[in-house]
């Protein structure tokens, strides 16, 4: 952990998602369009330059288990909803972009991120 800066892991989460919606096939799992944003649009480039690096079976596994993980949670989330939550609590949240991505549900749900400052 370096001082004023996202942890390694919280690039490496955000890049995931990033690299999912730019090589993965449709339907996605996860469409998140605020990561790549969040670790910086430059690396856009090296995902498509290095598309082959990226697409590796320990890449993709890695890839698909942090896409699936939000996805999850989101759902879950959403049945939690459906029966009065009014409180999500993303713990080592990194660069979680889930409370810009669904500011349709800030009239009714409290969303908070904890994670070390720095990131």
């Amino acid at each position: 952990m370096e001082d004023k800066r996202p942890s390694k892991t919280a690039i490496g989460a955000a890049l995931m998602r990033a690299i999912h919606l730019i090589l993965d096939d449709n339907p996605k799992i996860l469409e998140d369009r605020l990561a790549l944003p969040f670790i910086g649009n430059h690396y856009e480039g090296i995902i498509q330059e290095n598309r082959v690096c990226f697409q590796t079976p320990e890449l993709n596994f890695f890839r698909s288990f942090v896409v699936m993980r939000n996805r999850y949670t989101e759902d879950q989330l959403e049945e939690a909803i459906a029966c009065n939550v009014t409180q999500y609590v993303i713990l080592g949240a990194g660069l979680d972009s889930f409370a810009y991505r669904r500011r349709d549900l800030s009239d009714f749900l409290q969303i908070y991120e904890v994670d070390h400052p720095s990131t």
